[in-house]
């Protein structure tokens, strides 16, 4: 019996095309590109007719409208007033007016998390940055006392 462990070889190596001579990358296809060209200057009237029917109460179309023409937003932009992020203190002000906005419905907790953490990792870096030109000055101080 074959051990089922053992990865499986295929004829080809990962990231070589069985074809290198095949259709290039971005190349469009010709299905699609006469698609285009037939609802050239239709799709208006086509989305139009497709909301009318909607409206009309036609469920296929209200699905239609909802998923392809209308499709549900992955992200918005957010748009809040937060303060320079250059010390500490300023990074304690905008993780306060983060929490202010959620708290008054301005911001979804979600978009209060992300910000939240956005401001974190400016905090780390902050923190790093101030670490380093400490040791920085510690270094040439100690350079110069030693010449002393």
């Amino acid at each position: 019996m074959p051990d089922k462990t053992e990865k499986k070889q295929g004829k080809f190596r990962k990231g070589h095309s069985g074809n290198p001579l095949g259709r290039p990358r971005g190349t469009r296809n010709k299905a699609t590109i006469a698609a285009e060209t037939l609802f050239e200057g239709e799709i208006e009237g086509i989305c139009r007719k497709a909301i009318e029917e909607a409206k009309r109460g036609n469920i296929q179309a209200m699905k239609l409208v909802l998923d392809r023409i209308l499709p549900p937003k992955k992200e918005a932009p957010i748009f809040i007033n937060l303060p320079p992020v250059k010390t500490g203190s300023d990074i304690l002000e905008a993780i306060h007016r983060v929490a202010q906005a959620v708290s008054h419905g301005e911001l979804s907790p979600t978009e209060g998390d992300c910000l939240t953490r956005i401001i974190e990792r400016q905090a780390k870096v902050i923190e790093m940055n101030d670490f380093e030109e400490r040791l920085k000055k510690l270094e040439e101080r100690q350079i110069h006392e030693s010449f002393h």
